[in-house]
């Protein structure tokens, strides 16, 4: 497996273990839910400054995002009325 596809699925799993949505992850990275997709694909080779967004957005260092040989990351559930809030100003 290459690396954009490992990188896409380490953020698509961190992202369900979140509980939040494509949609969500891209409003709260700043970037599109297609561009979020294409990542979590491998189907895009994405830049350090939207892997940085991507890692603030899921409440992590970017350096336990590019950890990609491991998968144990704590993780505090993101609040539920943060995410209606999100909802509600986009």
């Amino acid at each position: 497996m290459d690396i954009q596809t490992t990188l896409g699925l380490r953020i698509r799993r961190l992202r369900e273990a979140r509980g939040i949505t494509q949609e969500e992850l891209a409003y709260l990275a700043n970037t599109q839910t297609s561009h979020i997709s294409r990542i979590e694909l491998g189907q895009n080779n994405t830049t350090i400054d939207v892997a940085h967004r991507i890692a603030q957005a899921l409440q992590i260092d970017l350096s336990d995002l590019l950890n990609l040989s491991n998968e144990d990351v704590d993780l505090i559930p993101i609040d539920e009325h943060i995410m209606k809030v999100a909802a509600y100003m986009k």
